[in-house]
């Protein structure tokens, strides 16, 4: 592997977990559970089931940025369509689904 790629993997998971345990703090505050097992597992193996689990939308975002290049004409309305697919639903809403998804899953099961 490259150094660049390992760069970029390496931030893009950074990335994920930041969001995805700020959104489960937020989730955890808002169903005043805050202080809770949930809250707990979150942090410690938390971090590991994030990155772990993003790492498939990592590799979607590089097919992409490959794809937008060779798009000829249409890359500025492809490009519009990827900001946006890139940071709304990759950078910010599968984190975020990931953790509060373990959230659940471990107050279901306590």
């Amino acid at each position: 592997m490259d150094k660049n790629y390992q760069i970029q993997a390496s931030g893009f998971s950074k990335n994920s977990i930041f969001v995805g345990i700020a959104a489960g703090i937020i989730f955890n505050i808002i169903t005043k559970n805050l202080f809770s097992l949930s809250s707990l597992l979150l942090i410690l193996p938390g971090i590991f089931i994030i990155s772990f689990l993003s790492m498939p939308a990592f590799l979607l975002k590089l097919k992409l940025r490959k794809i937008l290049p060779e798009s000829g004409k249409l890359a500025v309305v492809l490009g519009i369509i990827f900001i946006a697919f890139d940071w709304i639903v990759i950078d910010v809403v599968y984190p975020a689904a990931i953790a509060i998804g373990l959230i659940k899953l471990v107050n279901l099961i306590t």
